[in-house]
């Protein structure tokens, strides 16, 4: 994508923009004006607040709740749109600081973004959870890299230290005294609308980007994530699955038991762990995985 071709695609979609917003708010104006939704617009644009680490903004949704409740389920959709929208008005002047390959996947995502806000169901045909990473995404909390979404400026608990035994706290503080905190990192997340079969090739590329994006953000302290594909229990049973933390591990990156994961999300797509499950033979668990950032850096400089 060249620097024209990225001008042509950023000043079409703001044509379709700023002709959505008009039509929005001129449709939903007394509800609007009734909640000083242009005002608080301001406020999610310019200082997105954010409570704890999630890429959820509670203000907002209180005010969508109040919303649906007094003005109806068109309203409540049209406020979230509107959200959307004013963030992809002024997206243009915050996307040029990503790498090509970013910014060809944020294009896309942007597109698909402005075809759900002309469509009258907009993201009601989803869970929650998709709503709240798009908003994040064209707010530019998130950043997409491939098959994942990656949030800026998330950090972990330090619960890790003391839920299982002796050795994990050990290497929890060699951890911490290696990336000095737990505040600061990227964090991966899957993202339903966004992922398809990850196969190792695609598990490169979005580390590969992951890196990159490291290198230019010199204040961040690495990435982490966290899943039941982590237990070290997946090697054995899923062993397709295992470069997920074989590649990392073998490359400086560290990995905590977190808890048993009752989500069901290891038994859904697998045959095999769901037998083992209804056998008692295996119990899904949450482990967290963090990636100091020099150890990412030197893997993806070895490639």
């Amino acid at each position: 994508m060249t620097e024209e071709s990225l001008s042509f695609e950023i000043y079409h979609q703001k044509e379709r923009v700023f002709s959505l917003i008009r039509k929005i708010e001129c449709e939903f104006k007394v509800s609007f004006l009734r909640y000083n939704v242009n005002k608080k617009m301001i406020n999610l644009i310019d200082s997105p607040p954010r409570e704890g680490n999630s890429y959820k903004i509670y203000w907002f949704e209180s005010l969508l709740k109040e919303v649906h409740i007094s003005e109806g389920s068109c309203a409540y959709e049209a406020l979230r749109k509107l959200a959307i929208l004013k963030n992809l008005n002024i997206y243009s002047c915050k996307i040029r600081k990503y790498p090509l390959v970013i910014i060809k996947q944020f294009i896309q995502i942007f597109e698909r973004l402005l075809s759900f806000c002309e469509n009258a169901k907009g993201w009601s045909q989803f869970s929650e959870d998709v709503y709240w990473k798009d908003l994040a995404l064209v707010s530019f909390n998130m950043f997409p890299a491939g098959e994942r979404i990656v949030e800026h400026n998330s950090g972990f608990s330090r619960k890790m230290l003391i839920n299982n035994g002796v050795m994990q706290m050990q290497q929890y503080i060699a951890m911490l005294l290696k990336t000095r905190g737990n505040e600061g990192f990227y964090q991966t997340h899957i993202h339903s609308l966004m992922t398809n079969s990850l196969n190792f090739s695609d598990w490169v590329d979005c580390y590969l980007t992951i890196a990159r994006m490291l290198k230019r953000s010199p204040n961040t302290k690495g990435v982490f994530g966290s899943s039941w594909f982590y237990d070290p229990r997946i090697m054995d049973i899923s062993p397709h699955l295992g470069y997920l933390q074989k590649v990392p591990l073998d490359n400086g990156a560290f990995c905590f038991y977190v808890a048993k994961d009752y989500s069901e999300n290891a038994i859904v797509k697998s045959l095999t762990r769901r037998r083992l499950f209804e056998q008692n033979s295996y119990t899904p668990k949450e482990y967290l995985l963090v990636w100091p950032r020099k150890d990412i850096i030197k893997w993806a400089e070895s490639l």
